[in-house]
């Protein structure tokens, strides 16, 4: 008997009691055969008994082949092309680094240092923050406010 006994794609493929029932109709058919030919054929059939049992309906159904899944993956997603390295965040063959590699962390204060280093006196950071916020807190009043404020009427 053939691996498949439908012509579907649908249609499940045969089970072991399926294969044992034909194999054992056709071993029916040769019963005219020599007596060396039956035992032959039942030990055939004893086999495929025995299989059937222990394998069960694996054993006598070809695999089918199994295509890979077609998955065609591009854009954002898919870390191997550019648009997918920048939406990462990350570098490749695709996307390599930059020229001149890692210039090491970003100095918060390096403005003050910079304006504090300007100065006639030179001035530490510290030194710089304290003179910014009394610059703040600073308030400016004109002769004008005084005598407003002194003035009642």
């Amino acid at each position: 008997p053939s691996s498949t006994h439908c012509k579907r794609a649908q249609c499940s493929p045969p089970s072991a009691l399926y294969l044992v029932v034909a194999q054992q109709h056709h071993c029916r058919a040769l019963t005219a055969q020599t007596p060396e030919f039956q035992r032959t054929a039942r030990m055939r059939r004893v086999a495929i008994a025995l299989l059937a049992l222990l394998g069960g309906a694996e054993a006598f159904v070809a695999p089918q082949p199994t295509s890979a899944p077609l998955t065609v993956v591009a854009g954002r997603n898919d870390k191997r092309t550019k648009k997918g390295k920048v939406y990462a965040g990350s570098n490749g063959k695709s996307r390599p680094r930059k020229p001149g590699g890692e210039k090491g962390p970003v100095d918060p204060y390096l403005t003050l240092r910079e304006w504090g280093a300007r100065q006639d006196p030179a001035m530490s950071v510290e030194e710089v923050v304290a003179a910014k916020m009394a610059d703040k807190r600073k308030v400016e009043i004109t002769l004008e406010d005084i005598m407003d404020a002194v003035t009642p009427f």
